[in-house]
C-alpha cells in the first residue's frame, strides 16, 4: 500500500508553549488534510540521565512516513550549544526540516523579533499614557532577550529626551521573588517614579506584589508592564499589560514553510512579530485604544464572543432581560473544552463589553450585567478545577490496579480502563518484541481503543508505528507518540489523541503505564523462576527427600523477593518514604478497619510553604534536598510505626493517624511544624519567615457507610487551603470529630 505521509513534530514536552505551537501547525495543515505525528521525548542531553532514554523515540522518525520534520528547537536544545544542536539535527538529513524558536545553520528557522513590540510598549507608555519617570527590571545579565529589551527601553527614553537613571535599572533574574526584593528595596529609598517596565511577566508579578504590600495601587500610583503574556501569570491582578508571544503563529508559519520547502530552495529564516496587549496594569481603558487582536489560536472564541457581545449590548440597558443573557452565557461556557486556557480571553471580552457601555451617554449601564457575567465565568472555572481535582483523585485510586495484575490480559484491561478514565478515547499501546536498552526494530499492537481499524497483533517494523492493516489510524488528524520506558529499559510507545478538555500530563500518564509494564515483567520473571524452581524441587524430591528443606528455603526466598518488589513499588524515588499509590492503598485499608470498629481516623495534609519560590531561588537540586529533609523530619515527628507518612505529590506530604482524635491529631501536627522549623533551612522567598515552613490541614472522621475515604482527604485539603489563606506557616483543623449525620434515606 502507498505509505501515508504526515508532518512529524519533534518536541520535548507538552506544556502550554509546546501545545500552542503544535496547535498552529495543526491549523495550517487542517484544511489541506495533512496529518500530524507528534513525537514527545525530553530535552536533548538532559542533565537527568533518567530522561535521556526518552529521546530514543526520535529514532522512530522515518523518511518514508513523513513529508518533513518540524523541530521545537528552542525547547529541545536548552542544554545544547549552537554547534551541538546543529550536529544533532543532522540525524534528519534527507528530510525537509524547519526549526522553531532557535536558529539552526542550514535549516530555515522560525524566529521571533521582539524589538518592534518592545518599541510599541514604550511608545504606549510614553505617548499614550504620558509617563516619563520609569524603572526597568532586567532579567539575567548577559541574557540576549533581556539585553535586547533593555536596549529598546534606553533607546526610546533617549528618543523622547528622557534620561535613564541607572539607580532605577534593577536586576530581577527573571524571578518573581528576586523582583519583589528589588522593588521593595527601591520603594524604601524613593517613590519618585511612575512606571515599572519588566523584561518578563514573572518579574512583573513580583513587582505588583511589592507595590501593593506597601499600600500603593497599580496602576493608580505606579503602572507595571511585563513581557511574554505567559499562561502562568494570566491571574495577576490587575490584568497585566504585556507583549504576547506569537507561538501559535510560529507553528502556522513553520508548517507553511515546510510545505514550500524543496531540496534546492534557500534556507531563509522567517520572523514573526509579537503584539502589545494593553490591559489594566498600565492605566484605565482608553476609548480611543483599538481593540486588542488575539492570537489566531483563539479565533473560535472570538467568533462566539462577537455574537455574545451583540446580545450583551441589547439586553444590558434592560435589567428584566439580564437573565436571558446570563443563561446563554452559562450554556456557552459549559460547552468550552479548553475554558481554563481561554479564561483570560473571555475575561477581557467581558471587560471590553463593559467599557463600550460605560460612556457619558450611557453611564454604567453594562456594569451590573458585566459583573454578573464575570462572577459566572469564575464559578464555572472553579467547577472545572473541582472536576479535574476529583479526576486526579480517582486516577490515583485506579493506578494501584495496574500494579496488581498477574498476566498481560488483565494488565491490558486495566490500562484500557485507566486511559478511558483520563479522557484518552483513541489510543494504541505498541510493545516492542523484546524490551531492552534500545527500541527493538519489531513491535506489535497490544491494545487499541477508539480505532478505525481492527486490532492487528502481528509483528511489524517499529518505525512504521503501526502494522499495514492499521495505517488508517495515521491518515488524518494528529496522533501523539510517547515512549514507554523505565530507566534504561524500553517497553514500547503509546500512540494517542490527547483529551479535549482540561490540562493533560503526558509524562505522568506514560510513567504510570511504563511502571505497570515493568511491574508485570518482574512478576512474570519471578513466576517463571518459581515454576522452574518447582519442577526442579519436585524432581529432586523424588530422588532425595532430604532436600525438601532446600525447596522450602527457595520458596521463602521467592516470597521475600516478591515482598521486596512490592515494597519498592510503593516507595517514593526521591524521599524514600511511601508514595501516593501506597498512601491510597493504606488509607483504604485503615478506613475499612476504623469503619468496622467505629474508631476515629485522622489525616494531616502538609504543604511546603512557597516551595516554587524556593526552587526558583535555590534551584531544583536544593529543592530535592529540601524535600528529603522534610520527609525525614515528618517521619521522626510521628508517634510510632502505626502512623504512616507519605509523599502526596510535589511539595505535599500526608500523614495517616490511626485511632487518633482531634486533640492527638493537633498535637502531631504541631510536632511536625516544629520539626520542620528546627531544620533551619533558609528560604529567601518565604513571606512568613526566613526558613522553610509547612502549612498543615487536619481532619478527623468516624468512618460510616455514607462516608468515603475521599471525604477525609477533602476535609484536610480544605483546611490546608484555609491555612494558606491565613498566611501559611500555620495549622488549621476541621472542627468535627464525632460521627457526621447521615444523609436522608440512611
Amino acid at each position: 500500500m502507498t505509505p501515508i505521509k504526515s508532518v512529524a513534530v519533534i518536541t520535548n514536552a507538552l506544556y502550554h508553549y509546546q501545545n500552542t505551537v503544535i496547535a498552529g501547525v495543526q491549523s495550517a495543515l487542517q484544511d489541506l488534510q495533512i496529518p500530524v505525528t507528534v513525537y514527545v521525548g525530553q530535552n536533548i542531553d538532559s542533565p537527568e540521565p533518567v530522561y535521556r532514554r526518552a529521546n530514543d523515540i526520535y529514532d522512530l522518525v522515518d523518511p518514508e512516513k513523513h513529508i518533513g520534520v518540524i523541530l521545537l528547537s528552542g525547547a529541545l536544545g536548552v542544554h545544547l550549544s549552537d554547534d551541538a544542536l546543529e550536529e544533532w539535527v543532522q540525524r534528519f538529513e534527507g528530510f525537509p526540516v524547519v526549526s522553531i524558536g532557535r536558529k539552526v545553520h542550514g535549516v530555515p528557522s522560525i524566529l521571533i523579533n521582539n524589538r518592534p513590540a518592545m518599541q510599541d510598549m514604550m511608545q504606549h507608555l510614553l505617548e499614550v499614557r504620558g509617563l516619563q519617570k520609569m524603572v526597568f527590571m532586567r532579567g539575567i545579565v548577559g541574557n540576549r532577550d533581556s539585553e535586547e529589551r533593555e536596549a529598546v527601553f534606553r533607546d526610546e527614553m533617549q528618543a523622547h529626551g528622557l534620561p535613564v537613571q541607572e539607580a532605577l535599572v534593577l536586576t530581577g533574574q527573571y524571578a518573581s521573588s528576586r523582583a519583589h526584593q528589588e522593588m521593595t528595596r527601591l520603594l524604601s529609598r524613593t517613590r519618585d517614579f511612575e512606571a515599572v517596565v519588566c523584561a518578563n511577566d514573572e518579574m512583573a508579578e513580583g513587582v505588583i506584589q511589592a507595590i501593593t504590600q506597601l499600600g500603593l495601587r497599580v496602576p493608580e500610583d505606579i503602572a507595571v508592564v511585563g513581557f511574554d503574556d505567559s499562561e502562568e501569570f494570566k491571574h495577576v491582578v490587575p490584568a497585566l499589560t504585556t507583549v504576547r508571544q506569537p507561538f501559535f503563529e510560529q507553528g502556522e508559519e513553520a508548517a507553511r514553510v515546510l510545505l514550500n520547502l524543496s531540496v534546492a530552495s534557500p534556507r531563509e529564516d522567517h520572523f514573526v512579530l509579537p503584539q502589545l496587549v494593553v490591559r489594566e496594569s498600565c492605566g484605565p481603558a482608553l476609548p480611543t485604544l483599538a481593540t486588542q487582536v488575539q492570537s489566531r489560536l483563539y479565533q473560535g472564541v472570538l467568533d462566539v464572543q462577537q455574537h455574545l457581545s451583540e446580545v450583551f449590548q441589547q439586553v444590558a440597558p434592560h435589567p428584566e432581560q439580564h437573565a436571558r443573557f446570563l443563561n446563554l452565557w452559562k450554556e456557552t461556557l459549559l460547552t468550552r473544552n479548553h475554558l481554563e486556557q481561554e479564561f483570560y480571553v473571555w475575561r477581557d471580552g467581558v471587560q471590553n463589553w463593559m467599557n463600550l457601555l460605560d460612556t457619558p451617554e450611557q453611564p454604567c449601564q453594562g456594569l451590573v450585567l458585566g459583573y454578573q457575567a464575570q462572577n459566572l465565568l469564575v464559578n464555572v472555572l472553579q467547577m472545572l478545577h473541582s472536576r479535574n481535582h476529583l479526576l486526579s483523585i480517582n486516577s490515583s485510586k485506579m493506578a494501584p490496579e495496574l500494579y496488581a495484575v498477574e498476566c498481560q490480559e488483565d494488565l491490558f484491561q486495566a490500562m484500557e480502563a485507566y486511559l478511558d478514565h483520563v479522557g484518552i478515547k483513541h489510543h494504541m499501546v505498541v510493545l516492542y518484541a523484546q524490551s531492552g536498552p534500545r527500541p527493538d526494530p519489531l513491535a506489535r499492537v497490544a491494545l487499541a481503543s477508539g480505532a478505525r481499524s481492527a486490532l492487528d497483533p502481528s509483528l511489524f517494523q517499529s518505525r512504521k508505528l503501526l502494522p499495514d492493516s492499521m495505517q488508517a489510524e495515521l491518515l488524518s488528524g494528529t496522533l501523539y507518540c510517547s515512549p514507554l520506558y523505565v530507566n534504561e529499559v524500553h517497553y514500547g510507545f503509546l500512540l494517542y489523541e490527547p483529551p479535549i478538555w482540561g490540562r493533560f500530563d503526558d509524562e505522568a500518564l506514560c510513567r504510570t503505564l511504563s511502571h505497570a509494564l515493568q511491574q508485570l515483567e518482574h512478576v512474570l520473571v519471578l513466576r517463571g523462576h518459581a515454576e522452574e524452581l518447582e519442577i526442579q524441587v519436585q524432581l529432586r524430591t523424588r530422588e532425595l527427600k532430604s532436600e525438601v528443606a532446600e525447596r522450602r528455603k527457595a520458596e521463602e526466598a521467592l516470597k521475600l523477593a516478591n515482598a521486596e518488589l512490592q515494597r519498592f513499588a510503593f516507595l517514593d524515588g526521591l524521599t524514600g518514604i511511601y508514595n501516593r499509590a501506597a498512601f491510597n492503598e493504606h488509607l483504604q485499608s485503615q478506613w475499612a478497619i476504623h469503619r468496622r470498629h467505629q474508631r476515629p481516623l485522622s489525616l494531616l495534609l502538609c504543604d511546603v510553604d512557597f516551595f516554587k519560590r524556593y526552587n526558583d531561588f535555590y534551584g531544583h537540586l536544593k529543592g530535592d534536598d529540601c524535600l528529603r529533609d522534610i520527609a525525614a523530619a515528618l517521619s521522626g515527628a510521628v508517634r510510632n510505626r502505626a502512623d504512616t507518612v507519605a509523599r502526596y505529590g510535589g511539595e505535599e506530604f500526608v500523614v495517616i493517624l490511626p485511632e487518633t482524635g482531634t486533640d492527638g491529631a493537633a498535637l502531631v501536627a504541631e510536632r511536625i511544624q516544629d520539626a520542620v522549623r528546627r531544620l533551619g533551612l533558609p528560604h529567601e522567598g518565604s513571606e512568613s519567615t526566613d526558613t522553610v515552613t509547612v502549612s498543615v490541614g487536619v481532619a478527623t472522621l468516624y468512618p460510616h457507610e455514607w462516608l468515603h475515604a475521599a471525604d477525609l482527604i477533602q476535609l484536610a485539603d480544605q483546611c490546608l487551603y484555609r491555612a494558606k489563606q491565613l498566611g501559611r506557616n500555620c495549622m488549621v483543623q476541621h472542627p468535627l470529630e464525632g460521627p457526621l449525620q447521615p444523609p436522608q434515606g440512611h
